[in-house]
Formats: C-alpha cells, structure tokens, sequence
C-alpha cells in the first residue's frame, strides 16, 4: 500500500509502513486520491468496472477475502492516437 502525497499540482507515492489500526468488527475507507494499492502476480487482465478478488494479509492475525472495483486510471498516460495511425510506438 502507498501514501499519495500532493504537491503544487504534483503526485507522489511512498511505500505506507505505519501501519493500520482497524478495530473488530470495524472498518475504514482508504480513499483513492490518498491511497493506492499495488499488485503483484496479476495473472488475467483487469478490466474497467469489475470485481476482482484478493487477500487482505495480516500482520498480527490472518487473511481476509475482499473484493475490489477495478477503475480506469484517468491519471495514467495515453497513446498518442497519431502515433498508433502510423505504426509508430
């Protein structure tokens, strides 16, 4: 899990190694523009507005199913469209 950190304008993401306090039976948000996850081992590809399943692990305790929303990354760079007419990558 990384730490989103704004800046004039700028995003940046730092490994999150504090820790999360979540109490039984309770629950937090991690929002999108303050957290982000990273995955490894993704064996199919994500699709937009689909469910995916994952293991939450913890440190202290066990795992935990979940399930995430895959959404676009609006952020994320595009193809220039001139550059794919051409041929050109």
């Amino acid at each position: 899990m990384y730490k989103l950190t704004e800046n004039n304008g700028h995003f940046t993401s730092r490994p999150f190694e504090e820790g999360l306090v979540i109490k039984p039976h309770g629950s937090i948000e991690l929002p999108p523009t303050e957290y982000q996850f990273k995955f490894g081992k993704i064996t199919k590809a994500l699709v937009a507005d689909t469910m995916v399943n994952g293991t939450l692990l913890f440190e202290k305790l066990h795992s935990v199913p979940v399930e995430f929303m895959v959404e676009e990354d609006d952020t994320a760079p595009k193809e220039d469209p001139t550059l794919a007419e051409d041929g050109k990558h």
